[in-house]
């Protein structure tokens, strides 16, 4: 198993970004700090997406089976492409 992982290891060394970073030295110190309000503000916004999306998901989904056909993005809008299509 180690072998694998020895494997992994180095074709991850030979990529550009790797070999990059481990020529400047990069480190992991910066998680060693504590965060910001940046970060507590983003996470806020992920959580209050996953609240206000997870229910609408569950909305579009319920009036697809009343619908008796599948929801597609051209109900909602969808592209200029697809605007003008008649199914």
């Amino acid at each position: 198993m180690s072998n694998i992982l020895k494997r992994v290891a180095s074709r991850i060394a030979e990529t550009k970004f790797a070999s990059s970073a481990i020529a400047d030295g990069a480190d992991l110190s910066v998680f060693k700090e504590k965060p910001g309000a940046k970060n507590y503000l983003g996470i806020l916004l992920m959580g209050i997406s996953y609240i206000i999306g997870l229910p609408a998901v569950g909305l579009l989904g319920a009036f697809s089976v009343y619908q008796e056909r599948p929801f597609q993005r051209r109900d909602v809008g969808g592209t200029a492409e697809t605007a003008g299509s008649v199914q």
